[in-house]
């Protein structure tokens, strides 16, 4: 399946795709005049955003046949269907023209700043869209399930009224079991209870928009606190920052 998505975006079709769907959310103008610069590079200033999503899902369920290309695909590795090479031809053929005059098309660069906002949208959909747990490391009598874009700007306890409220991924299971025994971790447990206790700090520091970057990708408490303390409110700026500690994080993974 992952071998797939990856020629998916490959291909010329899903190019296509991605220029219309930039289009329908306004990133290109419809009349703009697409000259110039390769695809390659839309694409990858598109990734990780609404539009590329959009368009793989599209392109998967609307241009390719997966099924039966996936059956004839077998057929070719088991020889039941035979590939015949048709030599030098003056002309190219009906489906060769077609994939020729795909390749030949480009389309123009999308201005900086309108990327930029694309950028910051999409990373305050998707952060918002999280789901995290809180947990109260105070009274241990409170545990919820809840997206970010619904919970207040100043996170508290609904049982104690405590301000210390960790907000985490571990499994619901686990953070059960810290409530039993009221915090008092054992040996499996104790990196739950360091990060229940690290990120409550935030939380009771800046509410919301602690939950915010703690639910951004591989970001550590450290540099959460960093973005959190120079930055004053959920703006532009802010979500820019954690997009750029995401990238730093990325890059770690590859050093």
């Amino acid at each position: 399946k992952k071998e797939g998505v990856e020629a998916a975006t490959k291909s010329v079709l899903f190019k296509r795709r991605l220029i219309q769907v930039a289009r329908r959310f306004g990133a290109i103008s419809r009349s703009a005049d697409l000259t110039g610069v390769g695809l390659e590079k839309l694409i990858k200033d598109f990734e990780g955003t609404a539009i590329f999503d959009e368009a793989l899902k599209e392109t998967l369920y609307s241009d390719f046949d997966v099924e039966r290309t996936s059956k004839v695909l077998d057929g070719i590795a088991a020889g039941s269907i035979e590939i015949v090479d048709l030599g030098e031809r003056e002309e190219a053929s009906p489906i060769a023209r077609v994939g020729l005059e795909e390749i030949g098309r480009k389309t123009d660069l999308i201005p900086p700043d309108k990327m930029k906002q694309i950028l910051i949208q999409s990373a305050k959909a998707r952060l918002l869209g999280e789901a995290r747990a809180l947990i109260c490391a105070d009274c241990w009598r409170y545990i919820e399930i809840k997206r970010i874009m619904d919970m207040a700007e100043r996170i508290t306890c609904p049982k104690c009224g405590s301000s210390k409220v960790g907000c985490v991924s571990e499994p619901e299971e686990t953070l059960r079991r810290l409530m039993e025994r009221k915090g008092k971790a054992i040996r499996d447990l104790e990196d739950a209870l360091k990060d229940i206790a690290e990120t409550a700090s935030l939380i009771s520091a800046y509410g919301k928009r602690a939950a915010i970057v703690l639910a951004a990708k591989n970001i550590r408490v450290r540099e959460a606190e960093e973005i959190l303390a120079e930055s004053e409110d959920a703006s532009d700026h802010f979500f820019e920052l954690i997009l750029e500690a995401e990238k730093n994080a990325l890059k770690r993974r590859f050093w």
